[in-house]
């Protein structure tokens, strides 16, 4: 029996947008698309159930995005891209609602185990982001 793919709705730059379309394995993950801005997130919500922000490509205020975000699409789970976050960011992130952190250099071997956490309801945080929280 196979399981229902989880969507994935993605604002990121190209870049890393290409990178995870090709290490997510199209049987257990669909990205249902790739957005510039979140109000076009906000006119598909219905369709997704995991978003994946990267903290690089959003304009404005990261914390601002996920808080509307959080409050018009709430049954989605928010994964967070990082290039090197600070603890007190992490913290903030979590706090706005935010399931899961990853850094960028870990999309290739980390991001399946990440969204099919989040997409379970627990909150996944990359193992190097991890360590940084426990030790402050």
């Amino acid at each position: 029996m196979s399981m229902k793919p989880i969507h994935i709705a993605l604002i990121t730059e190209s870049e890393n947008a290409t990178r995870l379309t090709s290490v997510i394995p199209a049987s257990e993950l669909m990205i249902t698309g790739q957005f510039n801005h979140p109000q076009q997130v906000e006119d598909t919500a219905n369709i997704h159930d995991i978003i994946v922000i990267d903290s690089e490509a959003t304009s404005g205020s990261v914390l601002s995005t996920i808080k509307k975000l959080v409050s018009t699409v709430s049954h989605a789970k928010i994964i967070v891209i990082c290039k090197n976050p600070e603890v007190q960011q992490v913290r903030k992130l979590i706090q706005a609602g935010v399931t899961g952190v990853i850094l960028q250099d870990e999309l290739s071997n980390r991001f399946t185990y990440i969204a099919r956490t989040v997409y379970a309801g627990q909150i996944a945080i990359s193992p190097t982001i991890l360590k940084q929280l426990l030790a402050s």
